[in-house]
């Protein structure tokens, strides 16, 4: 790793690769000489636009002493006041006051005559008067921001003193001393013009904090500050290292921070980030400080992140985008994963994780536990996430036909073992499923998901045919028939012995086809997320059972189903990965029965 001088303040790295340099504790932005002539600068351009501020005061003092009256000075103070005061908590409230006051301007002018010339002249000197005094404010918050952003608490405190010193020597030179009013002049004018100058200081400091009704003054303060400062815009800054760097006054736009370490950099709220993941408040102080204990990150950009070692404990990172994002040795333990999105450049090597949660209830609280009855593994957290890079996923949004899929399969494996098809897991993700399949390095992702989806649709149709003409057709009819030879005679259970295809009560008093019985077990599994569907069916098997005098007890029925739900799965890997994966699921969407108890324990014995 190359390693940078520690004073990088007003070097030019734009779109320069800087991959894995080391900027670890450097200085930033501008040098010492800049900072004095910008303070400079943006402290006269304050004491200038404060004349805005004298322009609005005089205005008022023609409005009040022009025909001295306790009422209109009443009225024009609380409306001159009150609009300055609206504009910092509500900007909105700026358009409803001004489109008032130029409405009764208008129809001063529109009935103009001597009779109504004090109410015309009132009101259009009144308008204007705030009109300027809410440009002046704005100006001096711009501005204000920019002392504050560049200075910090000092050039704020130098901006608005020499403001305030400005408006105070020229209200007194432009003080009329010839009046008797002189005084009262004076002093109507300095409180106005302070007015305006308080106003442009409080709203530069919420701007300066992050409020997102000045998020505008804010970004041109922003802009102008870093103008002639660090700039790495449109760099390469892949696996870059500003571990303990102070970076105010830096333009990182557009550059690539994939892996980028930011650990207890400083002062990056000051620099131009649009673009980046930095510009994120919250995924910004995750990076700097590696603490999100508890955090919600709820629909968070986090691609390319640098997040080794972060303690994200019980953080909620529901529809995180985590492309390229790196976890390693990270605390993950309680997160919640719903619909987060992952890549196989996203790492999770010697990550802690106890336990995640798959979905958030209504009330956004972390439900469906993984694994729910114990803890990961070391290492089995990362080997169920960590994404290989030759991997398609194929997302299903009416469920999946479990049976077809598998014939696919291994179809295709028997058909061009090229592919190195695998299957590798099952998610589902809100109301989709997403099947993950491997294969090999020189294949085509988009060919073979392509080829993929052609040839389960036709396996799909295939299955409206009998199971032999399906078996013929995939060219294996040889090797279940020799499958189902090795099930004659044999025992199935403690209750039952299976004779060809036909499973057989132990007593001898019913029979039930063993295709027919794991045909019914299949659709509960795969349907088990709608209630309405499953329950009938599963109530109507058990009757059969019952009535066919094949299993007439409860614990039989269990043992029964339980003994085909292993067979199964033990012929089809992509069956049984799914009960593995949402078993718990499935147990809990099924009514407690034989089924769910036959479920349960056939989940228990395959893991």
């Amino acid at each position: 790793m190359k390693i940078f001088n520690q004073d990088i303040r007003s070097h030019n790295f734009k779109k320069i690769s800087l991959n894995n340099r080391d900027f670890k504790k450097a200085q930033a932005g501008h040098k010492n000489i800049q900072k004095v002539l910008i303070l400079t600068g943006e402290i006269l351009l304050c004491c200038l636009l404060s004349l805005a501020a004298i322009v609005a005061g005089k205005m008022q003092i023609y409005i009040i002493l022009h025909k001295m009256n306790f009422i209109r000075l009443a009225i024009s103070s609380s409306i001159y006041m009150c609009s300055l005061m609206f504009f910092i908590i509500e900007v909105q409230e700026l358009t409803i006051l001004l489109t008032f006051i130029s409405t009764l301007a208008t129809i001063s002018i529109i009935f103009y005559s001597d009779l109504n010339r004090e109410i015309f002249t009132f009101s259009f000197t009144f308008s204007v008067s705030i009109i300027i005094a809410l440009l002046g404010a704005i100006s001096i918050a711009l501005f204000g921001s920019f002392c504050l952003i560049s200075g910090g608490l000092v050039g704020e405190f130098l901006a608005f003193l020499a403001s305030g010193f400005t408006i105070t020597v020229l209200s007194w030179f432009l003080t009329d001393f010839s009046s008797k009013q002189r005084i009262l002049e004076f002093t109507i004018t300095l409180i106005s013009a302070i007015a305006v100058i308080l106003t442009g200081a409080i709203i530069a400091r919420k701007a300066v904090r992050g409020s997102p009704k000045f998020a505008w003054i804010r970004e041109k303060a922003v802009f102008w500050a870093t103008i002639g400062g660090t700039s790495f815009y449109g760099s390469d800054l892949t696996d870059a290292c500003f571990d303990g760097a102070d970076l105010p006054h830096t333009d990182f736009r557009k550059a690539i921070l994939t892996r980028t370490s930011f650990e207890g950099a400083t002062r990056l709220d000051l620099s131009r980030l649009q673009g980046t993941i930095l510009e994120q408040p919250k995924v910004r102080k995750l990076l700097t400080t590696k603490i999100g204990r508890n955090e919600d990150y709820t629909g968070a950009n986090f691609e390319g992140a640098n997040l080794r070692g972060a303690d994200l404990t019980d953080a909620l990172l529901k529809e995180v985008k985590a492309l390229d994002a790196d976890f390693s040795g990270a605390n993950l333990t309680g997160i919640c994963i719903e619909n987060w999105s992952i890549n196989s450049e996203t790492r999770f090597a010697g990550v802690q994780c106890d336990y995640i949660y798959r979905e958030l209830d209504q009330n956004g609280h972390p439900i469906d536990q993984y694994p729910i009855d114990r803890n990961f593994e070391p290492r089995e957290f990362e080997s169920l996430y960590q994404e290989v890079g030759n991997v398609v996923e194929l997302i299903f949004k009416e469920g999946v036909n479990w049976r077809a899929f598998s014939f696919t399969l291994q179809k295709l494996q028997v058909e061009d073992e090229g592919l190195g098809l695998q299957l590798k897991g099952i998610e589902k993700r809100g109301d989709l499923w997403v099947v993950k399949v491997t294969h090999n390095e020189n294949a085509s992702k988009r060919d073979v998901e392509q080829y993929l989806q052609v040839r389960y649709e036709e396996m799909k149709q295939l299955l409206t045919a009998k199971e032999q003409q399906i078996n013929q057709l995939l060219g294996i009819a040889t090797n279940q028939a020799e499958a189902l030879k090795n099930y004659s005679k044999q025992s199935f259970g403690n209750s039952f012995f299976i004779t060809g295809s036909t499973i057989t009560n132990l007593a001898g008093s019913g029979q039930i086809d063993y295709d027919e019985a794991a045909s019914k077990i299949r659709s509960i599994v795969a349907n088990s997320g709608d209630l309405s569907q499953v329950a009938p069916v599963a109530q109507n098997f058990l009757q059969q059972l019952q009535n066919q005098s094949v299993a007439t007890s409860s614990v039989q029925q269990a043992e029964l189903i339980q003994q085909v739900i292993l067979t199964e799965a033990k012929k089809d890997t992509f069956f049984k990965q799914f009960l593995l994966q949402q078993g718990q699921q499935i147990v809990e969407a099924i009514p407690e029965s034989a089924i769910a108890t036959a479920i349960r324990n056939a989940i228990l014995q395959l893991r």
